[in-house]
């Protein structure tokens, strides 16, 4: 099989438990998959298993939703641009981060958190995507 390149917003990579990285297709279904549990893709449903999604995003407004990865850290790496992050700590707390071209952020496991705009950022995400749940802002 032919060695293949990929464009990391379009398609995920899982580096899986069993250090292989498989590519999955990237969009609405393989988050719809992922949050509803109603698997079509074998390659969604082995995320649930463990390992970590490796994607590309550009992002410059709000998140319309907050995040929460209960099972690992996300680290979060700032290609280009600039973004910030607010963070919901246990005790109800909302720390921000900011996060420039060059730098990278650990976002602690089981942390609720959100992007916001701070202008167009690329950001490459390591993901431990199981049981990433998803609340409303």
């Amino acid at each position: 099989m032919p060695t293949q390149t990929h464009d990391l917003s379009e398609t995920y990579l899982h580096l899986t438990p069993e250090e292989r990285a498989p590519a999955i297709p990237a969009g609405e279904s393989f988050w719809n998959q992922l949050m509803t549990g109603q698997f079509v893709d074998p390659k969604v449903e082995a995320v649930t298993q463990g390992g970590w999604l490796v994607s590309r995003f550009t992002h410059g407004a709000d998140w319309p939703h907050w995040e929460m990865h209960p099972h690992g850290d996300e680290v979060l790496i700032c290609v280009s641009g600039a973004m910030r992050f607010d963070l919901e700590h246990a005790d109800g707390t909302v720390e921000e981060v900011s996060l420039v071209a060059g730098r990278t952020l650990v976002m602690p496991a089981g942390v609720w958190h959100r992007g916001r705009g701070a202008g167009p950022a690329e950001i490459v995400a390591l993901t431990a995507g199981r049981s990433t749940q998803h609340r409303p802002v």
